[in-house]
Protein backbone atom coordinates (compact mmCIF):
# COMPACT_ATOMS: atom_id res chain seq x y z
CA UNK A 1 0.00 0.00 0.00
CA UNK A 2 2.81 2.43 0.87
CA UNK A 3 4.57 1.61 -2.41
CA UNK A 4 1.42 2.43 -4.40
CA UNK A 5 1.16 5.79 -2.62
CA UNK A 6 4.76 6.66 -3.50
CA UNK A 7 5.92 6.52 0.12
CA UNK A 8 8.60 3.90 -0.62
CA UNK A 9 11.74 4.68 -2.58
CA UNK A 10 13.45 1.28 -2.23
CA UNK A 11 11.79 -2.08 -1.76
CA UNK A 12 13.50 -5.45 -1.33
CA UNK A 13 11.41 -8.59 -1.51
CA UNK A 14 10.85 -12.09 -2.86
CA UNK A 15 9.76 -12.80 -6.43
CA UNK A 16 6.15 -11.90 -5.57
CA UNK A 17 7.31 -8.32 -4.86
CA UNK A 18 7.40 -7.84 -8.63
CA UNK A 19 3.60 -7.63 -8.57
CA UNK A 20 3.52 -4.77 -6.04
CA UNK A 21 1.89 -1.61 -7.40
CA UNK A 22 4.77 0.86 -7.36
CA UNK A 23 4.57 4.53 -8.17
CA UNK A 24 7.34 5.79 -10.46
CA UNK A 25 9.29 2.53 -10.69
CA UNK A 26 12.81 3.30 -11.92
CA UNK A 27 14.93 0.19 -11.36
CA UNK A 28 14.42 -3.56 -10.89
CA UNK A 29 17.33 -5.73 -9.76
CA UNK A 30 17.16 -9.52 -9.91
CA UNK A 31 20.18 -10.74 -7.94
CA UNK A 32 21.54 -14.20 -8.78
CA UNK A 33 19.09 -14.41 -11.69
CA UNK A 34 20.21 -17.95 -12.50
CA UNK A 35 18.68 -19.34 -9.28
CA UNK A 36 15.80 -21.78 -9.71
CA UNK A 37 13.85 -20.12 -6.88
CA UNK A 38 12.78 -17.38 -9.31
CA UNK A 39 10.62 -19.89 -11.17
CA UNK A 40 7.13 -20.39 -9.75
CA UNK A 41 5.99 -24.01 -9.78
CA UNK A 42 2.42 -23.24 -8.69
CA UNK A 43 -0.34 -21.59 -10.69
CA UNK A 44 -0.03 -19.08 -12.11
CA UNK A 45 3.37 -20.25 -13.35
CA UNK A 46 5.90 -17.55 -14.10
CA UNK A 47 9.59 -16.79 -14.00
CA UNK A 48 10.52 -13.68 -12.04
CA UNK A 49 13.16 -12.77 -14.63
CA UNK A 50 10.51 -12.63 -17.37
CA UNK A 51 8.03 -10.74 -15.18
CA UNK A 52 10.77 -8.26 -14.26
CA UNK A 53 11.68 -7.72 -17.92
CA UNK A 54 8.06 -7.04 -18.88
CA UNK A 55 7.44 -4.85 -15.85
CA UNK A 56 10.58 -2.84 -16.61
CA UNK A 57 9.45 -2.43 -20.22
CA UNK A 58 5.95 -1.29 -19.24
CA UNK A 59 7.23 1.13 -16.57
CA UNK A 60 10.22 2.28 -18.63
CA UNK A 61 12.43 1.21 -15.76
CA UNK A 62 15.98 -0.12 -15.90
CA UNK A 63 16.50 -3.85 -15.32
CA UNK A 64 19.66 -5.38 -13.87
CA UNK A 65 20.06 -9.16 -13.92
CA UNK A 66 23.00 -9.98 -11.68
CA UNK A 67 24.85 -13.28 -11.70
CA UNK A 68 28.39 -14.60 -11.78
CA UNK A 69 26.94 -17.50 -13.78
CA UNK A 70 24.08 -16.15 -15.91
CA UNK A 71 21.25 -18.44 -16.98
CA UNK A 72 21.36 -19.69 -20.56
CA UNK A 73 18.28 -17.58 -21.31
CA UNK A 74 19.90 -14.36 -20.10
CA UNK A 75 23.24 -15.17 -21.72
CA UNK A 76 21.58 -15.96 -25.07
CA UNK A 77 19.70 -12.66 -24.97
CA UNK A 78 22.95 -10.86 -24.18
CA UNK A 79 24.71 -12.53 -27.12
CA UNK A 80 21.76 -11.56 -29.37
CA UNK A 81 22.09 -7.94 -28.26
CA UNK A 82 18.79 -7.87 -26.33
CA UNK A 83 20.65 -7.41 -23.04
CA UNK A 84 23.94 -5.65 -22.40
CA UNK A 85 26.48 -8.03 -20.89
CA UNK A 86 28.87 -6.57 -18.34
CA UNK A 87 31.72 -8.75 -17.10
CA UNK A 88 33.76 -8.39 -13.94
CA UNK A 89 37.46 -8.88 -14.54
CA UNK A 90 38.33 -8.87 -10.83
CA UNK A 91 36.59 -9.89 -7.63
CA UNK A 92 35.26 -7.19 -5.32
CA UNK A 93 37.60 -8.40 -2.56
CA UNK A 94 41.11 -7.30 -3.46
CA UNK A 95 43.66 -10.03 -3.89
CA UNK A 96 41.23 -12.83 -4.76
CA UNK A 97 41.40 -13.99 -8.36
CA UNK A 98 38.51 -15.10 -10.54
CA UNK A 99 38.32 -18.84 -11.20
CA UNK A 100 39.20 -20.03 -14.68
CA UNK A 101 36.59 -21.94 -16.66
CA UNK A 102 37.14 -24.59 -19.32
CA UNK A 103 34.34 -25.33 -21.77
CA UNK A 104 34.37 -28.94 -22.91
CA UNK A 105 32.49 -30.21 -25.96
CA UNK A 106 31.36 -33.65 -24.79
CA UNK A 107 30.56 -34.71 -28.35
CA UNK A 108 34.25 -34.39 -29.25
CA UNK A 109 35.31 -36.06 -26.02
CA UNK A 110 33.05 -39.05 -26.80
CA UNK A 111 34.51 -39.34 -30.32
CA UNK A 112 38.06 -39.34 -28.98
CA UNK A 113 37.15 -41.87 -26.31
Amino acid sequence: ERAAKGEVSVMIGPRSALFTPFQDLGLIIIDEEHEGAYKSETMPRYHARDVAAERARLCRAALVLGSATPSMEAYTKAMAGEYKLLSLKNRAASGSALSSVDVVDLRKEMQVG
